[in-house]
């Protein structure tokens, strides 16, 4: 075959394999994201360290979110903005105090359930 026979051949191959690829990404796509787009519905996220609004992203989603942080008023803005459209609650807590982490615990389980999703973004600064 001439060179120029090749490079036609190489370049159909080629564009062969992108429309290949590019199927197969269609098809990755759609089997990991599911057609609503809710995927967190009905979980239950407990987020430490949220008072600056991380529980929205997750609220989006579809999760019900129980917020913590040790600033009551930035926790109690984002839940009321989180419970325009979903579901939020929360709690003012210092979370290196043993007794404040089980009544975190206990108020999110009172409150939404088992937790499904545990987000610690808190920063604890060690001796």
């Amino acid at each position: 075959m001439p060179p120029a026979q090749l490079d036609r051949r190489a370049m159909f191959l080629y564009f062969a394999q992108c429309v290949t690829v590019r199927k197969d990404l269609a098809l990755l796509r759609s089997s990991l994201y599911s057609p609503d787009p809710m995927v967190l519905k009905n979980q239950v996220a407990l987020i430490t360290g949220s008072g600056r609004g991380i529980g929205r992203l997750f609220a989006s989603e579809g999760a019900s979110v129980f917020l913590t942080a040790r600033t009551h008023a930035e926790l109690e803005s984002t839940a009321a903005e989180i419970n325009k459209s979903g579901a939020a609650a929360f709690a003012t807590a210092d979370l290196t105090k043993e007794a404040d982490c089980a009544r975190v615990v206990s108020a999110v389980r009172e409150k939404f359930g088992p937790v499904d999703i545990l987000v610690t973004t808190l920063a604890i600064m060690a001796p």
